[in-house]
């Protein structure tokens, strides 16, 4: 059982019930004692398996207390609809950070005369070389990165170089416009097979405004609950939308999250959530047709998909991009980009 599959994010320490707290509370602050102690002997706790080195009178007893925690949990809490989604999920992001990152920090070197460069070289030589990823560290459900592990969320862009596959290229996949797509959905409306903001200016507009124009005035009236536009507002109804989805200060969507939030959010959340949601569903369909092939699913940052790719598994792309595009919300517009180091991807079609 992963608890926090279990419970959508809530760790044993906020499930521990008031008449299990105080033996919690004592036993986890002699677990972080028994920390400091190898931190005191210089004991190099990266390399060792932690529990080995426990009393055994502790590990017994803590143990015992997580064991009467969890099944305090299972009594209170029922299973999730989506338990076993979340855990698959869950299961892709653990085998990613078991994939060592192929970085070449020497590329940064050309960028020194930056500050941020010179930092980033630095910064590399304490950091784990993969991605660990966090489910729950947002209250949408979108993915954020652990500290002490490599920043690919928040890297700069144009240091995106260093980064080269362990196999022969990588192959990214990335959502048209994902957001906007799900906000089509929640319309009821079906999915446009070109890019989507080009639509809107054919069909919505009819006008001579610029495709980049376009997508900055839409997303700007999207998620502002007091902005106007009569044309947008012709095809996506904020306030219906949200309406169908939240009531008494709590989102709830399509993927079944229940997320508090007041009025002026609602809108944001729903549609950021349900976008992170579907996503995190496609990579889990990618990562199981490449199960024992050599490629596999390297990273993903907000709503694109990055494979580390064997050139023996050609044959399998077109297959990818249908599981990949083909949702329940209708199929996305996909653009599909290959190269040999991750700052310098080019589309291709197949």
């Amino acid at each position: 059982m992963d608890v926090r599959c279990w419970t959508y994010g809530k760790s044993i320490e906020e499930l521990c019930p008031s008449d299990l707290r105080g033996e919690y509370d004592s036993l986890k602050k002699e677990y972080f004692s028994i920390l400091k102690s190898f931190t005191a002997a210089k004991i190099d706790t990266s390399k060792i398996r932690l529990v080995d080195y426990f009393p055994v009178r502790f590990k017994s007893e803590w143990e015992d207390v997580n064991s009467q925690i969890l099944d305090y949990v299972l009594e209170k809490y029922p299973k999730p609809s989506r338990y076993d989604e979340l855990l698959s999920i869950q299961e892709c992001l653990t085998e990613m950070e078991s994939k060592p990152l192929n970085i070449k920090k020497e590329r940064l070197k050309p960028h020194f005369a930056k500050a941020p460069a010179r930092r980033f070289y630095k910064k590399l030589d304490v950091l784990k070389p993969s991605v660990k990823y966090n489910m729950w560290g947002t209250v949408t459900g979108r993915l954020t990165t652990e500290s002490g592990y490599f920043p690919i969320l928040t890297m700069n862009k144009e240091f995106r170089d260093i980064l080269e596959p362990n196999n022969d290229w990588f192959i990214e996949l990335d959502f048209n416009s994902a957001e906007l797509r799900v906000a089509f959905y929640l319309m009821g409306h079906q999915q446009p097979k070109e890019d989507i903001h080009n639509w809107i200016k054919e069909n919505v507009y009819k006008t001579k405004i610029t495709r980049d124009r376009l997508k900055a005035k839409t997303f700007a009236w999207l998620y502002n609950p007091d902005a106007e536009n009569h044309r947008l507002e012709s095809i996506l109804d904020k306030k219906k939308i949200s309406a169908s989805h939240y009531a008494s200060g709590c989102v709830e969507t399509p993927f079944e999250r229940k997320i508090e939030a007041p009025p002026e959010k609602a809108l944001n959340y729903l549609i950021q959530s349900t976008t992170s949601d579907l996503f995190l569903r496609q990579m889990v369909k990618v990562h199981k047709l490449l199960e024992n092939r050599k490629s596999y699913v390297a990273f993903c940052v907000h709503d694109s998909l990055v494979l580390d790719f064997k050139h023996e598994d050609k044959k399998l792309l077109r297959e990818i991009l249908d599981v990949f595009k083909t949702t329940e919300f209708g199929e996305f517009k996909i653009n599909m980009s290959a190269g040999i180091n991750y700052g310098n991807l080019k589309e291709i079609t197949i």
